[in-house]
């Protein structure tokens, strides 16, 4: 009676296999993009030159603030660039099935989104002014912050529909 319903389950893994790989491969491309905007802000940042925004005009107020540097004036775009690359690199293993990767890429991108939090308060109601290349880092932590989570609940809602049907296929 198993064999019944092992072609359906293989179908099953292949799909999310195929959804997680997509996903994956998504997240890797969107900490890219963050990786160059923070690389973007470090090295003007350690030039000492002002960056030119077209957008909002708070660039500079945002960047030379004392909340854009760590302690012995390290930029915190660099800081950026590192979670970045560590987004993408774990990313990247999820997307080609390495299972572990997935739980540490949601650990990064939980603690990047919760300074993502910290640092637009602290431009709203600290600074007063906003820096479109931080908005695009913010952004681009959102959207991975919300692929890990749909990645997540889809897995959590397979789970929850492969269970119920074993239970039924028991009966």
């Amino acid at each position: 009676m198993n064999e019944m319903f092992e072609p359906e389950v293989i179908k099953v893994s292949e799909a999310r296999a195929k959804r997680s790989a997509v996903i994956y491969a998504v997240a890797g491309l969107l900490a890219l993009a963050g990786l160059a905007d923070s690389i973007y802000l470090a090295i003007e940042h350690v030039a000492g030159r002002d960056v030119r925004c077209t957008v909002t005009t708070g660039c500079n107020e945002v960047l030379d603030s004392s909340y854009a540097s760590l302690p012995g004036d390290i930029p915190l775009a660099a800081l950026g660039a590192v979670a970045y690359f560590a987004a993408f690199s774990l990313a990247t293993l999820a997307a080609f099935g390495y299972v572990r990767a997935r739980p540490l890429l949601a650990a990064l991108v939980a603690s990047m989104f919760m300074t993502t939090l910290w640092l637009l308060f602290v431009q709203a109601f600290v600074i007063r002014k906003f820096c479109e290349f931080c908005l695009l880092s913010a952004a681009m932590t959102a959207s991975l912050t919300g692929l890990i989570v749909y990645d997540w609940w889809k897995r959590a809602s397979d789970h929850r529909r492969e269970s119920s049907s074993i239970l039924r296929s028991d009966r």
